[in-house]
């Protein structure tokens, strides 16, 4: 086999410390999000599991995955609770 794949050979190994990032993560943000390392992608990958609609977050290891989250939940929570996704009154009484 020749190319870039066999020059370069990954092993899971090679990501131990990028995995633990991740668990670690997991432990501190509890049911709210789903946290995994994305070794093709090199990145962070974090699933909402709450009440509101959020994206997946993606930030790199050099990144501030929890500033990203908060931000992101804030967003939602903001989005969710503005004046026009309130119920109006009751049969359009004043």
């Amino acid at each position: 086999m020749s190319g870039v794949l066999a020059d370069m050979p990954w092993r899971v190994t090679d990501d131990r410390a990028f995995y633990d990032q991740a668990e670690a993560y997991q432990q501190h943000t509890g049911e709210r999000w789903w946290i995994m390392w994305s070794p093709s992608g090199r990145v962070f990958v974090a699933f909402y599991c709450g009440p509101f609609t959020i994206r997946p977050v993606r930030v790199a290891p050099h990144g501030d995955l929890l500033s990203e989250l908060a931000r992101a939940e804030r967003a939602a929570f903001r989005l969710a609770h503005r004046p026009s996704n309130r119920p109006g009154p009751a049969w359009g009484s004043p």
